[in-house]
């Protein structure tokens, strides 16, 4: 069964640092730390940044650790120094149904969800991460850890003096913008500055100086979702070209500063998006108008300004 193997494989991952280090710290166990072996399995976890790069590979976490200390060893290895690394979350991402050799139904296949793009799950602090794994298992889906920033503030949206941080904040913008779609870029100007601004970053010195080479090096993926299908991979090639001389030479950690000075700009920069379904009550009564005119797909935006209603394809329709 795939709790036994699971299980198995926290053993040899736990004895193989036994081995390495040694076990001669006489440690012992608080009651509850045994205790906590009721509530959860102990699990070894593989923590990502956003670009898929592996912070840490198959981490032994004891049932007692909850997301606060997991946090705090993830900054520690990563040598954040940055006093805003409070505002970094463990996030749950969903991949998709499991393969499983035994088969069987999704057991929430006929939920009011089922239809949903499932979006990242920001864990709380003091949620535990063993938890996340037993509840996925039942659900039969995959998922992975990613770390990343949870909390936005606008009196944090400033150029600190921490590289890597600085680092993490502009690829979590840049999927935001680029990848997923989340942030709306309102013209075309501002969609080629930050193409262009993603490829230099990227490529550095290498980025390509040709349309044929930028056709090749996929630069309409580089493109707002948004604005991708309205110009074919040569045109924006051209347009990006037009970039590319003032970009490659700046300096790297200049050019993501720029990026983010220029999403940073959109209401909903720092935003968690979810997809829902506004469900019909069985009585209208004391129902604001507001909310009884809503589509039956929505998105729901949370950030530091309140709750935002919007549609599928990010109209705004209400605020709290």
């Amino acid at each position: 069964r795939g709790a036994v193997i699971d299980y198995a494989k926290y053993c040899l991952r736990t004895l193989e640092a036994m081995l390495n280090s040694g076990e001669t710290t006489g440690f012992v166990p608080s009651v509850e730390e045994i205790l906590a072996y009721k509530e959860r399995p102990p699990i070894l976890a593989t923590i990502y940044l956003v670009d898929g790069n592996i912070i840490t590979e198959n981490l032994p976490l004891t049932p007692d650790l909850n997301v606060a200390k997991v946090l705090e060893m993830c900054s520690g290895w990563l040598d954040l120094k940055d006093s805003r690394i409070n505002t970094l979350g463990m996030f749950v991402y969903d991949l998709g149904e499991q393969e499983s050799s035994r088969g069987g139904s999704d057991p929430y296949s006929k939920a009011a969800y089922a239809d949903l793009k499932r979006t990242p799950r920001p864990l709380r602090n003091e949620d535990y991460m063993g938890d996340t794994i037993v509840q996925k298992a039942r659900q039969r889906r995959k998922f992975k850890f990613v770390l990343k920033r949870k909390l936005f503030l606008s009196k944090y949206n400033y150029r600190g003096e921490d590289p890597f941080f600085e680092r993490m904040t502009y690829l979590q913008a840049e999927d935001e913008a680029i990848i997923q779609g989340n942030l709306q870029v309102p013209a075309v100007e501002q969609a080629q500055q930050l193409a262009a601004i993603s490829m230099a970053v990227a490529f550095g010195e290498e980025m390509p100086d040709s349309v044929d080479a930028m056709v090749a090096a996929n630069v309409d993926e580089f493109v707002p979702p948004s604005w991708r299908a309205s110009k074919t991979a040569a045109q924006w090639a051209e347009l990006i070209l037009q970039f590319r001389d003032g970009l490659v030479f700046v300096d790297p950690d200049d050019l993501q500063d720029r990026f983010l000075q220029i999403v940073q700009q959109s209401a909903v920069y720092g935003s968690h998006w979810f997809y829902a379904h506004k469900l019909e009550p069985a009585s209208q009564a004391g129902i604001p108008q507001s909310i009884r005119s809503l589509p039956y797909d929505i998105m729901l935006a949370f950030n530091a300004e309140g709750m935002h209603i919007f549609t599928f394809d990010r109209t705004l329709l209400l605020s709290f």
